[in-house]
């Protein structure tokens, strides 16, 4: 069993990888791949770059060449939910495109040719994540994640993707990336956010102030956590 970790910025992992231990570091398709341990649990991280191909790129990687059984996707997102403010996690129970648009073919919008316009993180894996947030001392929810090569900044495009997506509590750039490959590799993945502003004018100046400590810190903290109840629950499944 090994479980590929991705995010797409290396301050995202930067504590992460502090606690793992590390066994051989590896380059693949132009991205560092860091082997190691964390729990006892057979880990690869990849900071695969920001971007809905970057981390398609990192994803695909890490199942075809680095044979991962599951995917844990972790970084930040910009909240939609009034209930959501800085600092909180998001667990993206279903994850959509919003930059997506093949309406003029009779699609709804962010659906992809031959795709679900809504893609499911893994059951299982949701469940231990809400229980793995519980632990860290933030508001949790979970809920639908929208995904785009854009960082939203300004109202009006906030706006412009709540009209299609009303229900959705996060936007962000790589998780229905992550989650359309992992669906097509029939692997089991879960998408984690922390909430690094909420996705006004202010979201960059807010971003940068996170990213440092706040993020990584809290990334880690859920993704040890997380990793201690898979091996629980993969212990309970022996015979």
């Amino acid at each position: 069993m090994r479980i590929g970790i991705l995010a797409a910025m290396q301050q995202e992992v930067s504590i992460l990888k502090e606690n793992m231990s590390l066994t051989k570091v590896t380059s693949a398709n132009n991205c560092k791949f860091f082997f190691g341990k964390l729990n006892d649990i057979n880990i690869v991280v990849n900071q695969s770059g920001i971007g809905k191909v970057a981390a398609t790129i990192g994803v695909a990687t890490l199942l075809e060449k680095y044979q991962s059984n599951i995917i844990i996707n972790i970084g930040s997102a910009g909240a939609f939910s009034a209930n959501l403010n800085p600092s909180d996690i998001v667990i993206g129970s279903k994850l959509c495109y919003h930059d997506v648009n093949m309406t003029g073919f009779g699609y709804k919008m962010g659906k992809m040719a031959g795709q679900p316009l809504v893609f499911s993180s893994d059951q299982e894996l949701v469940r231990l994540a809400k229980r793995a947030s519980s632990q860290i001392e933030t508001h949790v929810m979970e809920g639908l994640i929208c995904t785009g090569d854009t960082f939203v900044c300004n109202t009006k495009h906030r706006k412009f993707i709540q009209k299609y997506f009303p229900s959705a509590v996060a936007v962000e750039m790589e998780g229905a990336a992550v989650a359309q490959t992992c669906h097509q590799f029939n692997v089991p993945f879960i998408v984690v956010r922390v909430i690094s502003d909420v996705a006004n004018h202010n979201s960059a100046e807010n971003f940068k102030k996170l990213l440092p400590d706040t993020i990584p810190k809290i990334l880690s903290e859920v993704t040890i956590e997380i990793l201690k109840l898979m091996k629980v629950s993969m212990h309970s499944k022996k015979p």
